[in-house]
């Protein structure tokens, strides 16, 4: 199959992979986890104190808007605002393992109960001219897709959001997505080093489709009450390319220093 077709193919794919995680990953679980990712809140975060409750103020939702990415802020990109229906909600996906949960929400960008405010922004390379050929023009378009949410929080909420996510990522190895009866393998999840605000966390994930296995990534970074979430997925592979599994750096130093 001419390279052109299977980039056909595998932009196709890299919208379906985008809607899973912006719009599907929203994450209620199996019975038996139901209500999983409040007592994993509870049980793993640090006791909120009366001083970080007072000390810590959400940022309002024109503040957010404010520290949110916009196309100046990334040399290369094309930034777009996501729409209030491109965002996951709770009730749309269902998860085989209860400690997985914490993933699923963060996938689909889900807003938590506790946030104050929240954003989302998709981020993409620009086209690239230069690479396009005769043979295959559309391989000018990047297959990288990251899509970026802002949440704000009061007190220790922000805290216990990464402290509910730490504790996942030492439990939870991989699982099962089902959204709208098709199910979607996440066959790895795995902890990465990243840096950036006052706590991050960094995940390395593998999402199955087709018989490829697509890199993705999941970074939460908080700056006093605010979370940033990034979730990004790799479709290069699909092209007879080499996928990588890398975080997207650029991006988290954007949005880190928009929060800073």
């Amino acid at each position: 199959m001419r390279a052109a077709v299977v980039r056909r193919t595998a932009l196709a794919a890299s919208a379906v992979t985008l809607a899973l995680l912006v719009s599907a990953c929203g994450g209620s679980s199996d019975d038996d986890a139901k209500g999983a990712g409040k007592s994993a809140a509870a049980g793993s975060a640090a006791p909120k104190s009366d001083a970080a409750a007072s000390d810590v103020k959400a940022l309002s939702a024109a503040e957010l808007e404010k520290a949110s990415l916009a196309a100046a802020d990334l040399k290369g990109y094309q930034v777009t605002t996501m729409k209030d229906g491109e965002r996951g909600t709770a009730d749309q996906v269902t998860v085989d393992k209860a400690e997985c949960l914490p993933v699923a929400l963060a996938l689909g960008l889900v807003e938590r109960e506790e946030a104050v405010a929240s954003t989302a922004r998709q981020a993409m390379p620009k086209p690239d001219a230069s690479a396009a050929t005769a043979d295959d023009p559309l391989a000018a378009i990047s297959l990288v897709t990251s899509a970026v949410s802002l949440s704000s929080y009061d007190g220790a909420d922000a805290s216990e959001v990464l402290a509910e996510m730490k504790k996942t990522a030492g439990e939870c190895t991989g699982f099962t997505a089902t959204v709208q009866g098709e199910k979607t393998v996440y066959s790895k999840v795995a902890e990465v080093p990243v840096s950036g605000g006052e706590e991050a966390l960094g995940l390395n994930l593998a999402m199955e489709s087709d018989g490829d296995s697509v890199p993705m990534s999941l970074v939460l970074v908080r700056q006093a009450g605010t979370v940033a979430t990034i979730a990004t997925a790799d479709m290069s592979g699909a092209t007879g390319g080499t996928a990588e599994n890398e975080l997207p750096t650029e991006i988290i130093s954007a949005q880190v220093a928009k929060l800073a």
